[in-house]
């Protein structure tokens, strides 16, 4: 499993290090969903559904500045 994180303390401090691992980009993102199976049980689930919210956060905000750069793009090449 890629970038395991291992399990010393709380299970706050656990989640804590598993998602900086994951935003650093260490730990991918099934080892991130099995990690938090194992180590929190059916309380999983709602960090699972905050992961996916803040997943569709990022991208939408992604695609509007996509979207802005693009319409600025176009006005100076008619201007």
């Amino acid at each position: 499993m890629q970038g395991a994180v291992k399990h010393t303390g709380s299970h706050y401090e656990f989640v804590l290090n598993i998602v900086r691992g994951m935003i650093e980009g260490t730990v991918d993102v099934f080892a991130f969903e099995s990690e938090l199976r194992k180590t929190l049980e059916s309380r999983a689930f709602m960090a699972f559904t905050v992961e996916k919210i803040l997943q569709n956060i990022v991208r939408q905000v992604s695609k509007w500045s996509c979207i802005a750069m693009s319409l600025q793009l176009c006005s100076l090449a008619y201007d």
